[in-house]
């Protein structure tokens, strides 16, 4: 079991259990907001950039989400600690965030995690047969109670396409489930339901109508959004943008150590583990929202009052 070291000005060394050791290391200061320490991209400027390079990228668009999509593996593997071999779930939508959610959750398939595909709008770039074929389970509804089925989720259903109005009612479901388990949630890119500027709606996030991602992979270049990023780990994935644009924007990115296609770039060293627990606050610092969870509901269980002698003290 390997570790990412977390120095925090104040507060000495964090260890954070990782199932692979990575080479990387944040430092923050007590003195300087995070964001004086990441560059985010503009919405604009991503969706630009990311155009250009899957128009030139050798292979096509395909062989680049297919990237983004094993290194997005790769990252989850890393990072999601015990047990061996979990369930897991992609939520797939129509966009390239649903394609690079399914080519991740076929990678971890490979890894060893039993993975679902749930496909909340047909996607062109994959139907159930390829799914299947693919050795993964196939799904085009939500299975209730969700938490009975799956030990965490991969939001892949809406990313920078989405235009900041009202979200189909089919993916307002799926946001609902999510948000109100205790299960750790993956989101690819933008989460899903977020302003793309603004990040989540605080009386949303409250309500437990808005995603609180635990691990946000951003795919190819950090977006502004992820400033509102309040989980354990934020990864930027692929390793794939010219020198020369990256200058044009004026966009700092972080360094991919050995080449690696993934690099850590944030998070809060606060965070030691996954999962979501009532009363939790969920943000950076200045923005800190509480939210709610429902409690785990108390159940009776059947006593034999002749051999139990702690019934007949409480009834005297």
């Amino acid at each position: 079991m390997g570790f990412v070291n977390v120095f925090v000005d104040g507060l000495g060394l964090a260890q954070v259990k990782l199932r692979r050791r990575m080479t990387c290391s944040v430092r923050m200061s007590a003195d300087k907001p995070e964001e004086s320490l990441e560059q985010f991209a503009s919405i604009q400027d991503a969706k630009e950039l990311l155009d250009k390079v899957y128009s030139e990228y050798e292979g096509g668009k395909m062989a680049l989400m297919t990237r983004f999509g094993t290194s997005s593996a790769r990252v989850i593997a890393d990072c999601f600690p015990e047990p061996a071999n979990p369930l897991g779930i992609a939520i797939c939508g129509t966009g390239d965030k649903g394609t690079v959610g399914f080519r991740a959750a076929e990678e971890l398939s490979k890894m060893g995690f039993e993975m679902t595909v749930l496909a909340c709008d047909d996607n062109p770039d994959f139907d159930e047969q390829m799914v299947r074929d693919a050795g993964l389970k196939y799904l085009d509804f939500v299975p209730g109670p969700i938490d009975a089925h799956f030990n965490f989720y991969i939001d892949a259903m809406v990313g920078v396409e989405y235009d900041n109005n009202e979200l189909d009612q089919a993916y307002m479901s799926v946001i609902e489930k999510i948000a109100n388990s205790e299960r750790p949630t993956v989101s690819i890119d933008v989460p899903t339901g977020w302003h793309l500027t603004k990040g989540p709606k605080d009386e949303d996030l409250w309500r437990g109508l808005s995603l609180k991602p635990d691990l946000l992979i951003s795919l190819g270049v950090p977006k502004v959004t992820a400033r509102r990023f309040g989980g354990a780990f934020h990864y930027v994935v692929g390793n794939c943008l010219p020198a020369e644009e990256v200058e044009r924007i004026k966009l700092k990115l972080p360094s991919f150590p050995n080449g690696s296609d993934f690099t850590l770039v944030g998070g809060n060293p606060a965070l030691f583990g996954w999962g979501k627990k009532p009363g939790e606050v969920y943000g950076v610092e200045g923005g800190f929202q509480a939210t709610m969870f429902p409690q785990q509901q108390s159940r009776r269980k059947w006593v034999d009052i002749d051999d139990d002698p702690e019934i007949w003290d409480e009834l005297d």
